[in-house]
């Protein structure tokens, strides 16, 4: 039960902070799901990945069923929206295509 909280409500804290943060409301459309859907691979790899880590290294990792596992992802849930702004502001990736080949 505790992985359902973990992965399905938990991400809603990243989407309220995200949302609040860039004055728009939460709307029942595709554009809210996707970004829904953003934050809950977002929150689940950085957790995931932080647990891992933190199990091999000091080996005190925990499972996504456990209240650490879920205390952490509240964590991670609450700055993610704030790393991603940054990331969002101050790295820019840009792709050109110059000529295009025919064979």
């Amino acid at each position: 039960m505790l992985e359902i909280v973990n992965l399905l409500f938990i991400p809603f804290v990243s989407l309220h902070i995200w949302y609040r943060r860039h004055d728009m409301k939460i709307e029942k459309n595709i554009s809210t799901l996707t970004d829904y859907i953003f934050w809950v691979v977002a929150d689940l790899v950085v957790c995931v990945l932080c647990m891992t880590a933190l199990k091999l290294v000091a080996g005190m990792g925990a499972d996504p069923d456990s209240i650490t596992y879920t205390i952490v992802d509240i964590f991670f849930a609450m700055i993610l929206p704030y790393i991603h702004e940054v990331f969002r502001k101050y790295f820019e990736v840009r792709v050109e295509i110059t000529e295009r080949k025919e064979n």
